[in-house]
């Protein structure tokens, strides 16, 4: 035990009130299964075997049928609220189940009602499970790091044992005395309860608080940056606008260029921000140069070119600002605006337009038009006004965006880097940049989990509900049919299986701390596979009892699974679909893995004998195999994997 001397006393308290946690509510769900060959009796009609069979098999079945959806239900509470709430919300559904099974009539008292009552109840308590115990490995996953999280995360798998053996005890105590079955019930209502006030002392898992916090500070500067390059677009549509409205002072040749480019592009910007007022105009505009027809210069208002002072652009946009801010929610800050002028004068001192105007006139009027158009449906901002008077200063002078940064701030600084990309970026259109603004996916939440690194997960985790229905249910039949076992012979023989069961996962946990998990799982399969494929034969031709036990202890000593190799799994999937993902699978693997064994067994040695076994086992072990090699390679490539 010398690791856990190297725990933090959060991380040994959060140990404990998981395990606890996971220990009350396996022992809620084991309580049923262990008791079912008394239950049964009580709860289904027992007048046809056969039908009674099948019955059974739906009472046994209906824990894992719900837990795909349970799954998805806790998964998406986990990956979205948070580790710590998901545990307590599933511990109290643990509890409300078992107290509804404590009152809950038997069928000779309401009849085939209390036996789809009492599925429901197991439906319940399978779904709540579902949560419990991905949720509880992945808070210890995500708290505690590597090679301790391997021996830790074992200590669930241990209390799960425990629980198990809580309920067989009781199970035991039921059917050995005049003990209530109810009140077993009633305790684990209890103690479940215990549970969920415990865990409300977690903290959140330090990995998810962390990945919130990231996706927060993502969020806010997607948002950021949407809003800079809106502005960007919103400045170059403007200036290409005006462009239009000033074409004939370019040649024939240009003016069709310039068109054609405004068709391709800025008409779809138009039409992507819902400046359709625009978008009309432009196209109308480009269809009159491609045309041959005139274009009519507009100077937005002002008088005759000829007699137009330069200082008349300046008079008229502040006047206009000073209108827009009486009638408007939103304030243009009017002196940051004449300061971006007087830069645009300074750095545009000595260039004309080929109108002989002085060139700083140009974004004036950009701005002018912006302000026109304000009531298209676009929000406009200080930024906006003052990145289209700066926007060609960047363009055609030595004003850097670092000047502008450091004179108007990052934001206007990225606006103006937004509208110069558009026009500078070779390979991009204004709609291609468009849209690689917008429906960029840099956002953790849409992180891709691959499939076969899912479906190796699903592979991994199937063996396991195989093995415990060989054991538990399976061999339990024979005991029953074949060698005369009463309901409290078979759960005293299941007891000391499962004190094995739970000495030789204590071996494991601890192994797991000197040994690489992958290791452990790949010798174990080395050694079960051999025997999986000589098991029907020693069914078939036994006459022994020990002969059944031997097969039973040897699935619990060596049969494949996931134990302490959990958190290698896990971390394998993106933080924020880690929950969904490995508890769907989880899930989906118990579902239709005691499906099939529990209704197909049935048919499969009614015509193959012992042999039917091999049906399934043979291909859910390949699959093992598969699953085992494919996080092995991940492992290598993360350069995890010990050599």
């Amino acid at each position: 035990m010398e690791f856990f001397s190297q725990l933090k006393r959060e991380e040994k308290e959060a140990i404990g009130l998981l395990s606890i946690g996971t220990f009350l509510e396996y022992f809620d769900l084991m309580l049923y299964v262990h008791m079912s060959i008394f239950l049964n009796e009580l709860f289904y009609p027992q007048s046809d075997p056969n039908t009674a069979k099948l019955l059974s098999a739906l009472g046994f079945c209906s824990t894992f049928v719900l837990r795909p959806f349970g799954a998805l239900l806790f998964g998406w509470m986990g990956d979205n609220i948070g580790r710590k709430s998901t545990v307590i919300i599933t511990t109290a559904m643990m509890s409300l189940s078992c107290l509804i099974m404590y009152t809950l009539p038997t069928y000779a008292q309401i009849g085939i009602s209390a036996s789809w009552l009492m599925t429901l109840c197991r439906m319940m308590q399978g779904m709540s499970s579902m949560g419990e115990i991905i949720g509880a490995e992945l808070y210890l996953t995500e708290t505690i790091e590597r090679p301790l999280v391997f021996p830790v995360v074992g200590f669930l798998t241990i209390s799960l044992g425990f629980g198990a053996m809580a309920a067989l005890a009781v199970a035991s105590l039921v059917t050995n005395s005049q003990f209530n079955w109810r009140n077993a019930f009633l305790i684990g209502a209890v103690i479940a309860l215990v549970g969920v006030v415990g865990r409300m002392r977690l903290r959140e898992t330090p990995e998810f608080v962390d990945a919130k916090c990231k996706y927060q500070k993502l969020i806010e500067k997607i948002a950021n940056d949407k809003k800079n390059m809106t502005d960007s677009f919103i400045v170059k549509l403007f200036d290409r606008f005006h462009n239009m409205q000033t074409i004939s002072f370019q040649s024939i040749e240009k003016q069709r260029k310039i068109a054609n480019e405004t068709l391709t592009s800025f008409i779809s910007v138009a039409i992507y921000l819902g400046i359709y007022k625009v978008e009309k105009q432009l196209t109308l505009l480009c269809h009159q140069v491609l045309n041959g027809q005139p274009v009519q210069l507009s100077y937005l208002g002002l008088s005759d070119k000829k007699t137009l002072d330069p200082k008349s652009y300046e008079i008229k946009l502040i006047a206009e600002l000073h209108e827009f801010n009486k009638n408007s929610s939103s304030k243009i800050e009017i002196d940051i605006v004449k300061k971006a002028i007087e830069c645009a004068k300074i750095y545009h001192a000595d260039q004309n337009r080929k109108s002989g105007e002085p060139y700083y006139t140009h974004p004036i009027e950009v701005a002018r038009l912006i302000i026109q158009y304000s009531n298209a449906g676009y929000r406009i901002s200080t930024n906006t006004i003052v990145s289209a008077i700066l926007h060609d200063v960047v363009e055609d002078s030595d004003f850097t965006k670092e000047m502008v940064e450091l004179e108007f701030g990052k934001d206007i600084a990225e606006v103006v880097d937004g509208v110069t990309r558009v026009r500078h970026d070779k390979k991009l259109s204004s709609v291609a940049l468009l849209e690689l603004v917008y429906n960029r996916v840099e956002s953790l939440k849409k992180e891709k989990v691959d499939w076969k690194t899912s479906l190796s997960y699903f592979f991994l985790e199937s063996p396991a509900p195989i093995s415990f229905y060989l054991i538990y249910v399976f061999c339990g039949n024979i005991l029953k049919d074949k060698f005369g076992y009463s309901a409290t012979e078979i759960i005293h023989h299941n007891f000391i299986i499962n004190m094995v069961d739970v000495v030789f996962t204590i071996v494991l946990v601890l192994l797991s701390y000197k040994i690489y998990p992958l290791k452990i799982l790949k010798a174990k399969l080395i050694i079960y596979f051999p025997f999986i494929l000589i098991s029907p034969y020693l069914l078939e031709n036994t006459n022994s009892k020990f002969v059944i036990l031997i097969i039973q202890f040897y699935i619990v000593i060596f049969g494949v699974g996931v134990l302490t190799a959990s958190p290698i799994f896990y971390k394998n999937f993106p933080v924020f679909k880690r929950f969904t993902y490995t508890s769907f699978m989880y899930a989906l693997s118990r579902a239709s893995m005691y499906v099939l064994t529990s209704f197909g067994l049935v048919y499969l040695t009614k015509y193959f004998g012992y042999y039917g076994l091999l049906v399934i086992l043979v291909p859910v072990m390949i699959g093992y195999t598969f699953g085992l090699l494919h996080f092995e390679k991940l492992e290598k490539e993360a350069g995890n994997y010990p050599k």
